[in-house]
């Protein structure tokens, strides 16, 4: 006598055995490496104005340590019009800071007073102009 509980274990034995089997002979080809590759390009820019903060470094603080780390954050320095712009690379835009991570300004000089800026800024990134955009990389 054949129980329901048998026929039911009985399934999903032959569907392993055939998936195994199919695995096995390869499934009927390899794969193919993708054709291209899409990127995300993220740019920042702004105006740091005390006067012009001229030669200042401007960077997204995305370790929310209130410090530009220039080996790992974006940071760019400013120009005799107080203006930065920095991209963003997609690891960058990976990072579990990236939406909330404000931008800092530190060092240059203001352009008003000819004096060193000894200061530090912090603002919120939406102050920041960002441009995104998408590129397709073929291979």
């Amino acid at each position: 006598m054949q129980t329901l509980h048998t026929f039911f274990s009985l399934k999903p034995v032959a569907f392993a055995i055939t998936a195994v089997l199919l695995t096995g002979c390869g499934g009927g080809g390899g794969s193919t490496p993708p054709l291209s590759t899409k990127t995300t390009n993220v740019q920042m820019s702004g105006a740091v104005v005390d006067g012009y903060l001229v030669n200042s470094i401007a960077c997204l603080d995305l370790s929310l340590d209130g410090y530009c780390q220039l080996a790992t954050e974006p940071a760019a320095t400013t120009d005799s019009n107080g203006q930065y712009s920095f991209a963003v690379t997609e690891t960058q835009q990976a990072h579990a800071n990236y939406k909330t991570a404000p931008i800092i300004v530190v060092d240059g000089y203001d352009s008003d007073t000819g004096k060193r800026y000894a200061g530090k800024l912090f603002a919120p990134q939406s102050l920041a102009k960002t441009t995104t955009t998408e590129s397709t990389n073929s291979i």
